[in-house]
C-alpha cells in the first residue's frame, strides 16, 4: 500500500508528487484545520518549525489533481511571509500523535473522528461495474458563528465522480453561507442547493449525483437535506427513522412529466427518466435537466437522550438491507468505525453490485 501523507505548507503550492518529493503515485492526504487543532497536532507541529510559524494564523485549502488521487494543503499564514516552509509525515506518524484527528479522504476506505462530543465512522467498497469508484464521503467538525457543528455528507455520483468531486468541495460552503441556515434551515438548505446546481450546470460535465447532506448544531438539532436515493435513517430508542426521501422516477412521476419528460422502465425493470436515470432529483446532468429537479427534501430534527446514532448511505447500501434491519445490525457497535465496515461488508454479503458507502455518527459521544 502506497503511504498517505499530510501535508503542511505556510503558501499555497502547486503540489503534485514529484514537487513534494513524494513516491510516484503517492496519495497526499491532510485533515481539516479543526481536527488538528482540537487534538494538539498543530502544537506539536508548530514547535518542529521555526519561531516564524509561532503566531500563524491558519486556513484549511483542499485541492484535488488527476495526476494524485488525493491531496491537500494546510495554509499558515505568519508574520514573515517571505519564508517558506513544508514538512511532510507519514499518515501513521500523526496517527500515533492524534489518534482521533482525521475525518475523510476519498482514496481511503474506512475511518474515523470525534468532536464536539459527536463520533463518526465511515466504510466504502467499489461495486460491481467497471467504472471507477463514484461514491464521496464529507465528514468534518468546524466552529462556525458560535455554533459548534458536524458536517457529514454521501455523494454518489454517476457518468463520472466530477460533479461528486465538486460537491465535496463547494457544497457546505456554499450552504454556511447562506446567512438564515439557523433561524430558517429550510429555505436556506434549498437556496444552496440550488445555487449550487446551478454553478454545476454551467460546466462542461455530462453527468451529476444524488446528495445527502447532514449538519449537527451544538449536538442539539440536527439538519438533513437529500437529493435523489442517497438517505439518512435516524436511530431513536433503537427506532429507525428515515430522515430523507428516495426521489425515485415512479414517485415522482407527475413532476417529470410536468416539466416534459416521461418515465418508462425500459430498458430493463427499473424506472428511469427518459429511459436513462434512475433518479428524478440529482445535481448535474445537464442533458436531462429540464425534466429533473434540485429541488431538497429538507428535514430539521432536535435531538435528545433518545436519539444514538445516525446512518448516512449511498443506495448501494439501501437497496439490500433495509432501514430499521441497518439499526438493529449495529446498535451495539460503540466504534462508529467497526458499525460502519460492519454495513458495507454486509451489503456485499447480500449481493449489492453498487459502490456501496455509509458514513456512521453517534450523538452525546
Amino acid at each position: 500500500m502506497i503511504d498517505r501523507y499530510f501535508i503542511f505548507s505556510k503558501s499555497l503550492l502547486c503540489c503534485d508528487a514529484g514537487h513534494t518529493a513524494l513516491p510516484r503515485g503517492a496519495s497526499l492526504f491532510v485533515a481539516p484545520f479543526e481536527f488538528l487543532w482540537t487534538q494538539g497536532v498543530i502544537r506539536r507541529v508548530l514547535g518542529w518549525c521555526t519561531n516564524a510559524f509561532e503566531t500563524a494564523r491558519f486556513s484549511w485549502i483542499c485541492r484535488r489533481t488527476r495526476t494524485v488521487s488525493d491531496w491537500g494543503l494546510l495554509r499558515l499564514y505568519g508574520s514573515q511571509e517571505q519564508q517558506e516552509s513544508h514538512m511532510c509525515f507519514k499518515l501513521n506518524d500523526l496517527h500515533k500523535m492524534a489518534p482521533r484527528v482525521f475525518s475523510f479522504n476519498s482514496s481511503r476506505e474506512t475511518g474515523k473522528g470525534e468532536s464536539f462530543h459527536v463520533m463518526h465512522g465511515f466504510s466504502k467498497i467499489k461495486g460491481k461495474a467497471r467504472h471507477p469508484m463514484e461514491d464521496v464521503l464529507v465528514s468534518l467538525y468546524k466552529e462556525f458563528k458560535g455554533h459548534k457543528l458536524g458536517l457529514f455528507a454521501v455523494y454518489d455520483g454517476h457518468l463520472g465522480r466530477d460533479v461528486a468531486d465538486y460537491l465535496e468541495e463547494n457544497l457546505f460552503d456554499t450552504i454556511l453561507d447562506e446567512p438564515d441556515l439557523f433561524c430558517n434551515p429550510k429555505t436556506a438548505l434549498e437556496n444552496a442547493y440550488h445555487s449550487t446546481d446551478a454553478v454545476i450546470l454551467q460546466m462542461s460535465h455530462p453527468g451529476g449525483s444524488t446528495a445527502v447532506t447532514a449538519i449537527v448544531v451544538d449536538n442539539k438539532r440536527l439538519l438533513v437535506a437529500n437529493v435523489g436515493d442517497s438517505r439518512a435513517v435516524l436511530c431513536e430508542a433503537g427506532e429507525a427513522k428515515q430522515l430523507s426521501v428516495d426521489h425515485e422516477p415512479s414517485a415522482e412521476r407527475q413532476l417529470v412529466e410536468s416539466r416534459g419528460g416521461h418515465v418508462t422502465h425500459f430498458p430493463g425493470d427499473v424506472a428511469r427518466v427518459d429511459g436513462q436515470l434512475a433518479v428524478a432529483r440529482a445535481f448535474g446532468d445537464k442533458s436531462l435537466k429540464q425534466h429533473l429537479s434540485a429541488e431538497p427534501h429538507v428535514c430539521e430534527v432536535i435531538l435528545s437522550e433518545r436519539s444514538e446514532f445516525m446512518i448516512l448511505g449511498s443506495d448501494g447500501l439501501w437497496k439490500v438491507i433495509e432501514n430499521q434491519v441497518a439499526v438493529d445490525l449495529i446498535r451495539g457497535i460503540k466504534d462508529p468505525e467497526e458499525a460502519a465496515k460492519c454495513l458495507t461488508s454486509t451489503a456485499v454479503q447480500k449481493k449489492s453490485r453498487d459502490d456501496i458507502s455509509c458514513i456512521v455518527v453517534r450523538f452525546h459521544a
